[in-house]
């Protein structure tokens, strides 16, 4: 359903080089698939998912590769057609969401703006819609009444949701949707978007920090480093088989509350600076297994049974095999 090639997006800059924030990222989400995207801040997530989106301005961004999405690349769209498709095959959910909402229209008034430019709906036809979504996220309809000031930020991000589903959309993207939210909302907001998924059958990209959360509820979860994906598995194989160095210690920072022992660890150093060149793997400077061709040449992606790992372990695994 989205096929992603060797997108790559740099922030331009008049003052030096720019910034690579995506670096040759290529995969694909099916039919019906929640995804999850995982990695510290600043690896480029948010910068993925506003390319995969096309929002980000091509006159200050350099972005190369294709995303395809039901057979049509995004970036051979012209404006009205990709107009045409924002709403109805995808939707995004921004990380400040709760605040994405104009303070002075009422709630319903925001979601019969989408309808009236991209469907022909009638008010009363509108109205059913709004109360249907708004059910389906675990509120009340007459929330549709009110301002978003007058909702709380759980409410308000379960709107955000609503919103985002309003056209029945093929692909949602969620960038950290439950950031500033506390635990029991999040725990709650990510159940009920789970059980949506299933429910209506559209796929969704989570984008979050919590790789905790994301293996919880995701099909399958890439991790992100630097501005690539490190390793994507179905969410089970992760949990059990993690194999990039960077997915084991981002599992470490995790742990079993109910364990009689409990260790936490946490990742020595911090990731590279993306606007430098970056030389090997991005990761060898933190990586208590690097050796030297980790510091010197990029390592390629490596099928490891229904996953993938670029680590040039694996590659040297595969070159002692043969």
């Amino acid at each position: 359903m989205l096929e992603v090639k060797d997108l790559r997006v740099t922030y331009t800059s008049k003052r030096g080089p720019g910034v690579t924030a995506v670096r040759d990222v290529s995969f694909d989400i099916p039919d019906n698939t929640f995804v999850g995207l995982v990695g510290e801040s600043g690896c480029g997530k948010s910068t993925l998912g506003f390319a995969l989106s096309r929002l980000l301005d091509p006159a200050r961004n350099e972005i190369h590769g294709s995303v395809v999405l039901d057979g049509q690349d995004l970036y051979k769209l012209s404006d009205e057609a990709l107009r045409k498709l924002r709403w109805s095959k995808l939707s995004l959910v921004l990380q400040g969401g709760m605040n994405a909402f104009n303070p002075v229209l009422k709630i319903k008034n925001q979601f019969m703006d989408v309808m009236r430019e991209h469907s022909d709906m009638t008010k009363a036809q509108m109205l059913d819609r709004i109360s249907e979504l708004l059910k389906a996220v675990n509120l009340n309809p007459s929330v549709m009444e009110a301002y978003p000031h007058e909702l709380s930020g759980g409410m308000k991000q379960r709107a955000a949701i609503a919103l985002a589903l309003v056209l029945q959309p093929r692909l949602v993207i969620l960038d950290e949707p439950t950031t500033a939210l506390d635990v029991v909302v999040q725990r709650s907001i990510v159940t009920m978007l789970s059980a949506l998924q299933r429910q209506l059958g559209f796929s969704v990209l989570f984008v979050s920090h919590d790789l905790g959360l994301v293996l919880e509820f995701a099909d399958r979860v890439m991790v992100m480093y630097a501005g690539q994906i490190v390793e994507d598995k179905p969410a089970d194989m992760l949990i059990e088989t993690a194999e990039h160095p960077y997915t084991k210690a981002l599992l470490k920072c995790y742990a079993d509350p109910g364990a009689e022992t409990v260790t936490l660890s946490g990742i020595p150093g911090s990731p590279p600076d993306l606007g430098a060149a970056i030389q090997g793997c991005p990761f060898a400077p933190r990586c208590a297994n690097a050796f030297a061709d980790c510091r010197s040449i990029p390592p390629a992606p490596v099928d490891r049974g229904a996953g993938r790992v670029a680590c040039h372990l694996y590659r040297a695994e595969e070159v002692a095999r043969s």
